[in-house]
């Protein structure tokens, strides 16, 4: 919504001359909103191309309390993330130990 506007308008007849814009703008933007959000649909199915990215960009712009949020960092699941890392590195180690002692009863 970012045009020209006519020079020659008072306060209030500029404000209802934005109105009527708006309102002849809104039909577009919602077809707009829509096909940009069947593009993302398609990420459900694993295809992600530089069009999905580009429908995500524009949906932020054009909805951005539903599309331009950013990632909040959740202590819970980072640490339930560091205790599985942490488990699988013992149970390496664990494994790398067996193996050794396999290794040298064979010897």
């Amino acid at each position: 919504m970012e045009s020209e506007r006519p020079g020659n308008l008072n306060e209030l007849e500029l404000e209802q001359y934005n109105l009527v814009l708006e309102e002849q703008a809104y039909p577009f933007e919602e077809k707009a909103i829509n096909v940009h959000e069947k593009n993302i649909e398609l990420l459900s199915i694993g295809i992600y191309n530089k069009w999905i990215d580009r429908s995500i960009e524009k949906l932020a712009v054009l909805m951005p309390a539903r599309y331009a949020r950013s990632e909040q960092e959740n202590t819970f699941v980072k640490s339930l993330t560091s205790s599985s890392q942490q488990a699988i590195s013992v149970k390496l180690e664990e494994n790398d130990k067996a193996l050794d002692a396999t290794a040298m009863i064979g010897d």
